[in-house]
């Protein structure tokens, strides 16, 4: 791939982590509202958003690994990427604790 295919792919993949992110926002708020509001019809929401911050996860990880792969990168570019797949877990384990606070919330 030439460096302007592997600058696109850099770019594409800042935008799926600011998605990944946006979708875990929403599901931390929709866990706290299932929990203050005593809401449970939220619940839905947040199981849905786990298996889709779980498909960006192992989507982000593959692609990250791909680069690295192929590219080998240096500097800069390889510190973006590890910093990306290191986010990218960060992110799935706030997906999975957004589950727990709802799942703990419906007991309360």
């Amino acid at each position: 791939m030439t460096k302007r295919r592997f600058d696109d792919e850099l770019i594409f993949l800042r935008g799926r982590i600011l998605i990944m992110g946006g979708i875990c926002e929403e599901m931390i708020q929709d866990a706290v509202k299932i929990l203050v509001e005593r809401d449970e019809s939220f619940a839905d929401a947040v199981a849905r958003n786990e298996e889709r911050v779980n498909d960006f996860h192992i989507e982000i990880d593959d692609r990250c690994l791909k680069m690295i792969a192929l590219h080998q990168p240096t500097a800069g570019d390889l510190r973006l990427i590890t910093a990306a797949m290191k986010i990218n877990s960060d992110l799935e384990r706030i997906g999975d604790q957004a589950v727990n606070i709802a799942e703990t919330s419906g007991y309360l």
